[in-house]
């Protein structure tokens, strides 16, 4: 089995992991001693990265207890990278994927190329259900993604129906029902965050100062 060494990571769970330049003091860092590096291909680390998933039995026990960190021994982690990038995932004792976390910029390139001659494993997992696109965005990206949605339902819920269609044309044309309207905004801010998104949050907060 191949090793990486003397690495810092930044456990997260799925949904609220960053990448290394988002990271924050106050975050609680793992030093990693020792750690298994697997090379996969760019298909299987799309499904660790986009996805909730359960890695075989087996794997399970040719990883366990083989990560080292100051703290003591990880039971079920490793890295992984297809060449083009790397992650360190972190399962339970199900199999489940539950926290990822990415590397440093120096540590990673390192370590990438000290296993690029790596055969490549062919994981055997189940994909349980696929990750939104929303868990790929910044920290304050997500911030402002729930703002959002909290202050459109409660534009719903208040009746003002002028400002969600307001809003609405920010992104849309189509003529619908105001719930239609309501529900297309929804989905969008929840599954299809873009950078247009960042202008309904200054058009309310514009309208909450004045």
């Amino acid at each position: 089995m191949d090793y990486a060494y003397d690495l810092v990571l930044n456990y997260c769970n799925l949904e609220n992991s960053c990448e290394f330049y988002e990271w924050k003091k106050k975050d609680i860092c793992t030093y990693i001693q020792k750690m298994p590096i697997f090379k996969i291909d760019i298909l299987q680390m799309e499904d660790l990265l986009c996805s909730y998933l359960k890695i075989n039995s087996s794997f399970l026990e040719k990883i366990y207890n083989k990560t080292i960190s100051i703290q003591g021994r990880i039971s079920y982690s490793a890295l992984f990278t297809d060449s083009f990038r790397i992650y360190a995932f972190q399962f339970n004792s199900n199999g489940d994927l539950t926290k990822r976390s990415s590397l440093l910029i120096d540590e990673g390139c390192a370590v990438m190329d000290e296993v690029e001659d790596l055969d490549i494993t062919c994981l055997d997992y189940e994909i349980i259900k696929r990750i939104s696109c929303s868990s790929f965005l910044t920290r304050e990206e997500k911030k402002i993604q729930s703002y959002l949605l909290s202050e459109i339902k409660s534009l719903y819920k208040n009746r003002k129906y002028d400002e969600i269609d307001y809003l609405y044309q920010e992104f849309f044309s189509e003529n619908k029902t105001i719930y239609e309207k309501y529900r297309s905004l929804l989905y969008k801010i929840k599954y299809h965050y873009c950078e247009d998104c960042f202008k309904l949050y200054e058009i309310i907060e514009l309208a909450h100062s004045s």
